[in-house]
């Protein structure tokens, strides 16, 4: 996207109080957000796909480490690689490296190895 266009956007999104945004977001895309490390702690893993529910609501894969991920459409469209039995996934998750509890991590970053 144009800074001109961006720039308009912004420009009508104050003036206007709202905003019509188009049914595909791949316009958002290609803006770049800059990298902000706030301190928050993660744990990265990286496992092999045992397996695969994209057909159901949430979309479901488990890792052979037993990891257990739920990602609403939208999410799973955001991991880069296309997600496969027997591929292996990197992901990072934010939370505490000694935390063991059983209680659900948010998903950051995911990425599929090709």
């Amino acid at each position: 996207m144009q800074f001109i266009e961006f720039f308009n956007l912004v420009e009508t999104t104050i003036r206007f109080k709202a905003v019509h945004i188009e049914e595909s977001f791949d316009w958002l895309r290609q803006i770049t957000l800059p990298q902000i490390d706030l301190g928050l702690p993660s744990v990265e893993k990286k496992s092999r796909i045992v397996m695969l529910s994209d057909k159901t609501n949430p979309i479901y894969i488990q890792l052979a480490d037993g990891s257990k991920l739920f990602f609403t459409y939208d999410e799973f469209r955001r991991i880069q690689g296309k997600p496969k039995i027997g591929k292996e996934m990197s992901l990072s998750l934010q939370r505490l490296g000694t935390d063991g509890s059983t209680s659900p991590s948010k998903i950051t970053m995911c990425k599929v190895a090709d």
